[in-house]
C-alpha cells in the first residue's frame, strides 16, 4: 500500500514497522528488536512482524530466528517467505530432511517462484536426490536465467552427477553473471 492507501487504524502499526526496519537498515539491532518485540507483544496476531524479527534475528541468534519464523506460519499458514527462510536455514545447518517440507511447500504455493525452486532444489542435492534437485535446480534457472546463485548450485549439482560438460558450461555462466554484476 502507499501512504495514502493505509487504512487510518493502521497509520501507527505501519509507521512503526518502518522505523523499526529503518533501525535495522542502519544496523541499531537493539533499537530495531525492541520495536519489533513491542509490536508483537501489543498486536500478537499481526502478521508479517514475526517474520520481520527473524530476519533481523537470523545473523545474531539464527536459532531464536526460526522460532519467530515458526510463530509466523501460526499466523500466516501460507507466509511462503517464513517457509523459504526455515528452508535454507536447514539446508545451512546440515539437516535438509528438515527444511525439505518447507520448501515443497513453498513450491506448492508459489511455483513461479525462481527462489522456492531453488531452495528445494539444493535440499534435494544435499539430501542425495541429485535428479530431483537437478530438475528444481534447472526449473529455477528457467525462471530467472540472470540469477548466478543459481548457475552455481546446478554447477555444483552437475558436477555431483558426473556431467562435466554441464557443470562446467554453468559455472562459465555464473563467471559471466558475477562480472556483469559487478560493473
Amino acid at each position: 500500500l502507499f501512504p495514502s492507501e493505509t487504512p487510518a487504524a493502521q497509520e501507527e502499526l505501519v509507521y512503526r514497522v518502518g522505523h523499526a526496519i529503518h533501525e535495522g537498515g542502519l544496523r541499531h539491532e537493539n533499537e530495531s528488536r525492541k520495536e519489533l518485540e513491542t509490536l508483537i507483544a501489543e498486536n500478537p496476531r499481526q502478521p508479517e512482524i514475526h517474520n520481520l524479527l527473524g530476519q533481523l534475528l537470523l545473523i545474531s541468534n539464527p536459532d531464536a530466528a526460526l522460532e519467530q519464523w515458526k510463530l509466523e506460519l501460526t499466523i500466516s499458514p501460507n507466509h511462503t517467505p517464513a517457509k523459504l527462510q526455515i528452508a535454507y536455514e536447514y539446508l545451512k545447518r546440515g539437516d535438509p530432511a528438515t527444511g525439505m517440507p518447507y520448501a515443497r511447500e513453498a513450491v506448492l504455493l508459489e511455483p513461479e517462484s525462481f527462489v522456492a525452486h531453488n531452495a528445494l532444489g539444493r535440499l534435494l542435492v544435499a539430501s542425495g536426490d541429485l535428479k530431483d534437485g537437478i530438475a528444481e535446480l534447472e526449473m529455477a534457472k528457467k525462471l530467472a536465467p540472470e540469477s548466478p546463485d543459481t548457475r552455481i548450485e546446478l554447477a555444483s549439482a552437475y558436477a555431483k552427477a558426473g556431467r562435466s560438460q554441464d557443470a562446467a558450461r554453468e559455472r562459465a555462466e555464473f563467471l559471466r553473471l558475477k562480472n556483469a554484476l559487478e560493473k
